[in-house]
């Protein structure tokens, strides 16, 4: 077989920001249909005194719309990765039932898991700096580096925007693989071999708090490039190890960064309230830029994340995992030590 390090990728997911010049390339607006079937299904919930906690797909009744939903999913797993669902109805419900709206939705696309030690199944995206110690960057409002998650489709509901900033920032990982094809094909090989990673204290107990193995940042497998990256977990086992990145590694890492945000790869967005993005976690890499709320609640940024986990099954290298005896984060009591810059 050809070393895919040499393989151009040729496909949807291979797209560049400069292409996605109209919102409609990826754009899905909810209906009077979809809104009506969200509605049923949330009433029939409340009315058998279900919650967030214990809401399922079987409980959750979209057949109505299951076309639709299958629609979305296929064009996150298997086309461009990326979905932007418009007009979610966040000012006709108290955050409770947007929550479990939400939450219903997302069971057609896969099954929520766990985004932290917190055990959050959904995760409250806003600035609560200084005010709790289990806090992660996706609870801030510092600027963060471009990245994947850690589930295979993640999803970001915006419930309020901030009173300046936050916008986001989408990039395929495959077009940077393209990119660098073209470009600088001696720095794939760092990549494909990967770094360790620091778990930031949410490993499982017995686990080490650095990867044994390392992760690639890019990886082949039955024809299929996939992306892992989170820099700062890169970076923060580098200084634990005492194995600061040099020569061609560091050349690669910074390659890799400067490209993520690459004018004609990167695509910019101003998620509005009510705007739901869902993104395929091993094509696209995402991102948002520092934010400032204001006063009012209404310019205080709220986002919700759902992580979610298919039932499809990508091929995928066997490195390619964090954490080695959970999908998610493992529930923990105990205290975080540093940032997480992900959101």
């Amino acid at each position: 077989m050809a070393n895919p390090y040499f393989l151009k990728v040729k496909h949807p997911s291979a797209w560049r920001g400069s292409e996605l010049s109209s919102i409609d390339a990826v754009n899905f607006k909810l209906q009077d249909r979809h809104l009506l079937a969200l509605d049923r299904a949330l009433k029939s919930v409340r009315g058998r005194g279900l919650n967030l906690t214990n809401v399922e797909k079987k409980d959750f009744d979209l057949t109505d719309i299951s076309s639709d939903l299958k629609m979305i999913e296929n064009e996150i797993l298997h086309g461009r990765g990326i979905v932007i669902i418009r007009g979610f109805p966040i000012e006709e419900y108290s955050l409770e039932d947007i929550e479990i709206l939400y939450w219903g939705l997302g069971t057609y696309l896969g099954t929520g898991e766990s985004q932290s030690k917190m055990g959050d199944r959904l995760g409250h995206v806003e600035d609560v700096s200084g005010k709790d110690d289990n806090q992660r960057a996706y609870r801030n409002s510092v600027g963060i580096m471009m990245h994947t998650d850690l589930s295979d489709i993640v999803g970001m509901l915006s419930i309020r925007k901030a009173k300046f900033g936050g916008m986001s920032t989408y990039t395929s990982a495959p077009a940077i693989h393209n990119r660098m094809l073209e470009t600088q094909p001696d720095l794939l090989g760092p990549l494909y071999r990967g770094f360790r990673y620091h778990l930031f204290g949410e490993h499982s107990p017995g686990e080490q708090p650095v990867t044994s193995h390392r992760i690639p940042v890019l990886s082949e497998k039955d024809g299929f490039v996939s992306a892992r990256y989170i820099p700062e977990y890169i970076l923060r086992a580098a200084e634990f190890l005492n194995e600061p990145m040099s020569g061609i590694d560091l050349e690669a890492f910074n390659s890799f960064n400067k490209l993520a945000v690459a004018d004609d790869l990167r695509w910019d967005l101003m998620m509005e309230p009510g705007d739901l993005s869902l993104i395929n976690n091993y094509t696209v890499l995402h991102t948002r830029d520092a934010f400032f709320d204001g006063v009012a609640t209404s310019e205080k940024r709220l986002l919700l994340r759902l992580w979610l986990s298919s039932d499809y099954r990508r091929p995928l290298v066997e490195n390619l995992d964090l954490y080695a005896k959970t999908r998610g984060i493992t529930s923990q009591d105990v205290k975080d030590t540093y940032y997480k810059n992900q959101e």
